[in-house]
């Protein structure tokens, strides 16, 4: 095997699993945060981080396709290095930005769970307290 085929093996190597590893755990924790006080049903919130993940693993996977290509022929094992050190670099930027992404599309989606979660708990609170006052008359 010469340099290139090395440079090309190892750079896939490294880039699949650091994704399966960042996918696994966004999936485990970004799970454990859609299912967080939902009271068992997990099946919406389960279709939601599979939809995620498949989306992560997707634009993941085809930017270490992209680059797999090199633009030179590499002949030492310095510039093998340089050049699946560029590669895996720009690979884990990519992958840094999708994390931070579905990361955000999980907060935004347990902010509007808890809101409505409180908008629900004012609803019951105010018909409660306005079934309290029926019988009650007020003087002018």
């Amino acid at each position: 095997m010469n340099a290139t085929l090395w440079t090309y093996l190892a750079y896939l190597v490294l880039c699949v699993g650091i994704s399966i590893w960042v996918g696994r755990t966004l999936r485990q924790q970004g799970f454990q945060l859609l299912t967080a006080d939902r009271g068992g049903d997990h099946t919406l919130a389960d279709a939601f981080s599979h939809l995620l993940i498949v989306g992560f693993y997707l634009v993941v996977f085809g930017s270490i396709s992209l680059l797999l290509k090199l633009t030179h022929h590499v002949q030492t094992a310095e510039e093998a290095f340089e050049v699946g050190s560029a590669k895996v670099g720009f690979v884990l930027l990519a992958i840094g930005m999708m994390h931070f992404f579905i990361v955000g599309i999980l907060t935004i989606n347990r902010r509007h769970d808890d809101q409505r979660i409180a908008d629900e708990e004012y609803r019951a609170t105010r018909a409660k307290n306005l079934a309290s006052m029926e019988g009650v008359k007020f003087v002018d």
